[in-house]
């Protein structure tokens, strides 16, 4: 067995347990009709939530995720929404664009050039190193 077959076996075994881990959550797609969300160099993001545990991961209760699927959808995986899958409409894109934001690794991209929505994610980005 090569290095390469070993990584398929296991990444085979490992993708099915997540999947049942995601699966059994609850979801929902925020939805605006303007192109409010943006998205970033690591779009998949974890957010602590309502989890109050010190280390948490994609099945820890609690524990959000979200994934923008476009600028005017944003797919999130999250124990607070009443029903296990819905979509409900933005009340405020900032709460989700923050965390998106504050996830990268270095770039967020937005759907148009917005000079406001650029001081924000500086803003936001500085508070998430502890720089102001």
């Amino acid at each position: 067995m090569t290095a390469a077959s070993g990584f398929l076996i296991v990444m085979h075994s490992t993708v099915e347990d997540m999947a049942e881990v995601l699966v059994a959550r609850r979801w929902g797609v925020v939805f605006n009709c303007e192109p409010v969300f943006v998205t970033s160099d690591c779009p998949v993001v974890r957010d602590r939530g309502s989890c109050q545990w010190t280390v948490f991961g994609f099945g820890t209760p609690g524990t959000q995720i979200l994934f923008p699927c476009s600028p005017t959808r944003l797919l999130t995986i999250s124990d607070d929404w009443p029903y296990e899958f819905a979509h409900y409409k933005l009340a405020n894109a900032d709460i989700f664009n923050q965390m998106i934001a504050q996830g990268a690794v270095r770039f967020v991209y937005a759907s148009k050039n917005d000079p406001k929505l650029t001081q924000k994610i500086k803003k936001w980005r500085h508070a998430a190193r502890g720089t102001s």
